[in-house]
């Protein structure tokens, strides 16, 4: 039951931009290692990013990049499954590999606000913030801290097991499942979406040729109805922040 949970904060509103992360590696149901690390984003940082995490310029002066981590952390996190609360961390860490230049991440991300969505029916609509469900579980834990909201989100998912009876590996593949990577997951990694690009309710989306009846017009705006159609794209959690 080894995976490792993960969160970080960023400078500003352009996701590359980390800060913080916080990595809490969870062993046979418990939390069995933590590190937490400052960032230097080689970026501005906005006043209201810092009202929430409390991370000033000062506190990253001299600390390493992002250029500087990438390397000590990937082979590791590329072994386990990787919790994350939304997609706003894995989305981070997608742009910020893109802005040093690194490959696709190849982790085995899990969302653990997907997982909690589908758990349990109270929380499928709305109310599947991390500092919700913390109250929920009586996880106590200090919001917007990376290594504290990494294990929070791992305490999560250990509670999303214990209840369903699922192992992680059945709800990673379900994940798997509900992410339509043969079609949609393709299409967001090879049109660059994670180095920034659109992916919402209108967006410009290569054919799926097995399903294309007749091309659209070259740079048209594919509707809700056109992407089931011609592209089989299955928006997702369109957020680009959490709570």
């Amino acid at each position: 039951m080894d995976f490792i949970a993960l969160d970080i904060e960023t400078a500003n509103s352009d996701l590359a931009s980390i800060c913080s992360v916080g990595l809490v590696h969870f062993r046979n149901g418990e939390p069995f290692k933590t590190f937490s690390f400052l960032v230097d984003p080689e970026d501005s940082f906005d006043f209201m990013n810092i009202s929430i995490h409390g991370i000033e310029p000062d506190d990253v002066a001299g600390k390493p990049t992002m250029r500087e981590i990438f390397p000590m952390i990937s082979s590791t996190l590329s072994s386990f499954v990787i919790a994350h609360h939304t997609a706003f961390d894995r989305v981070a860490f997608a742009r910020a590999a893109a802005k040093y230049g690194f490959p696709e991440l190849q982790f085995n991300w899990l969302d653990t606000a997907r997982v909690a969505r589908r758990a349990w029916e109270r929380f499928a609509y709305g109310g599947y913030g991390l500092e919700n469900l913390a109250r929920e579980f009586d996880i106590d834990f200090r919001h917007h801290e990376a290594a504290e909201d990494a294990r929070a989100a791992g305490l999560i998912l250990l509670q999303a097991m214990a209840e369903t009876g699922l192992t992680i590996e059945e709800w990673f593949e379900r994940a798997i499942a509900a992410s339509g990577e043969t079609n949609h997951t393709r299409h967001r990694r090879q049109s660059g979406w994670a180095a920034g690009g659109r992916c919402d309710r209108f967006h410009r989306c290569p054919p799926n040729p097995a399903n294309r009846s007749r091309p659209p017009r070259p740079g048209s705006w594919l509707r809700r109805s056109q992407q089931r159609d011609q592209c089989n794209h299955n928006p997702g959690d369109r957020r680009s922040g959490r709570s």
